[in-house]
């Protein structure tokens, strides 16, 4: 291999390396649109407020925390409905020390090899698959994918709950009346 097709292969690796993160780093920040989108759905707050009392909240996970408690309460007396709309929330959760892993590791590039690799000598999230990470993020974008299209549901859900509340047709709940 030439110095010049050696350099192209590690461009390549690394704008591949940089693509699977990435990859994960737009998913996640889709989902967690989607849990303000129910926050929103279900506080009873205007936009404004909605978006000032979420995002005054600087982790993840304490903005998916106040929305389980605006679900539990707005909801608490529909459980079934209840549970199918922080279900997907919670499985968020549970995909965050894989997400953290792909975003935060320390990457370098494998010795004489074409190829990025987590750096051992310092420590590394617990959830990285050191053997597989290229695989891993792929299939933690999978798995975020397929949590979106459920809080992309829920968010319907809530919807249709708030239309109904309100004395709407929730038929069409989240769609623009025609002018």
């Amino acid at each position: 291999m030439t110095d010049d097709e050696y350099h192209q292969a590690i461009s390549d690796a690394m704008d591949e390396h940089a693509k699977l993160i990435g990859n994960v780093s737009v998913t996640w920040n889709l989902a967690q649109s989607l849990v303000f989108a129910i926050f929103g759905q279900l506080s009873g707050l205007p936009f404004e407020k909605a978006q000032a009392v979420f995002f005054a909240l600087k982790t993840d996970f304490a903005q998916r925390d106040i929305t389980i408690a605006v679900v539990d309460v707005e909801l608490s007396e529909h459980p079934e409905l209840c549970d199918k709309i922080k279900a997907p929330i919670h499985r968020l959760t549970q995909l965050t020390n894989e997400r953290n892993a792909a975003i935060h590791t320390i990457w370098r590039l494998a010795d004489g090899e074409a190829k990025v690799v987590p750096q051992l000598l310092v420590k590394h999230p617990p959830a990285l698959d050191v053997d597989d990470p290229a695989g891993q993020m792929a299939r933690l974008e999978q798995k975020l994918t397929s949590t979106n299209d459920a809080l992309i549901e829920a968010i319907m859900q809530a919807a249709h709950y708030t239309a109904s509340r309100d004395g709407q047709d929730p038929d069409n709940a989240g769609k623009k009346e025609e002018a």
